[in-house]
């Protein structure tokens, strides 16, 4: 068997949907955002990058983008709390 180098197949994911969404002007720009919606900014600039990003400005805007963004994580960690757990201040028995 001999190994194939399986890093000239990857593709940088955040470069590249950058380099598309500045083609079509959907790219958002973080100087602007901070001076319009400092809060919105700070989520897409230090946060995860997701395709909600790409529908703040330009082709494609969505009006719910920035809801979405600044909920990304609430729909994360909600589906990780599905049991409840008993108070542990109380004896078990």
């Amino acid at each position: 068997g001999v190994i194939k180098d399986s890093n000239k197949d990857k593709l940088d994911y955040i470069a590249y949907m950058d380099g598309i969404a500045a083609c079509i002007g959907a790219k958002p720009s973080i100087p602007l955002l901070f001076l319009k919606d400092p809060r919105l900014a700070w989520e897409v600039f230090f946060g995860p990058c997701t395709p909600y990003q790409y529908r703040l400005m330009g082709p494609g805007k969505w009006d719910g983008a920035r809801n979405a963004i600044l909920t990304q994580w609430d729909r994360t960690l909600k589906p990780l709390k599905t049991r409840i757990v008993p108070d542990s201040s109380k004896p078990a028995s």
